[in-house]
């Protein structure tokens, strides 16, 4: 998968150790650094049972517009839960959020659980005050067809709800 008209990317199932810490680099860039979870709520059990994902951009070669660069710069990641479609830990570095990436990486993910034979996927969606410093992104899921099940409920000290998708 690649694409959008700015920046061309790709999404992978993070396969070898080296992807995998790349997925824990931008998860502990946002979630910890950023967003100040402690590294021991972010890393858990999950993570061992879990697909983790990987979005890379590449760069044009400067001199040879044909080249790109062979690794990638890791920008994005995902992990799903295996024994339930759970998403979580969906995190883009700063400089790419807002530029239409999250939505290919989850749609990545969508088409992988599909073919795996898997009915629905489902998160724990931040909805935190934003006015508060918080994040709320079921906005984003609901554009790319979630809904709501359950209440709001706290975990790990913030706002959260429960989303699903019908694959």
């Amino acid at each position: 998968m690649s694409g959008s008209t700015e920046i061309t990317y790709t999404v992978r199932v993070a396969q070898t150790p080296e992807d995998i810490e790349q997925c824990m680099k931008i998860r502990k860039q946002v979630f910890v650094d950023e967003q100040g979870y402690d590294i021991s709520i972010e890393t858990n059990e999950d993570d061992a049972r879990s697909t983790h994902f990987l979005m890379l951009r590449y760069h044009e070669n400067v001199e040879d517009e044909d080249e790109q660069d062979e690794q990638g710069e890791p920008i994005g990641t995902l992990r799903l839960i295996n024994d339930n479609n759970q998403l979580g830990r969906f995190a883009l570095i700063k400089p790419y959020r807002g530029k239409g990436l999250g939505k290919p990486l989850i749609e990545f993910v969508h088409e992988y659980v599909s073919k795996k034979g898997g009915k629905e996927v489902w998160c724990q969606s931040q909805a935190a005050d934003p006015a508060s410093g918080g994040v709320d992104a079921t906005g984003f899921y609901k554009k790319l067809g979630y809904v709501n099940r359950g209440e709001l409920y706290m975990k790990e000290g913030t706002r959260h709800q429960d989303m699903v998708f019908t694959l």
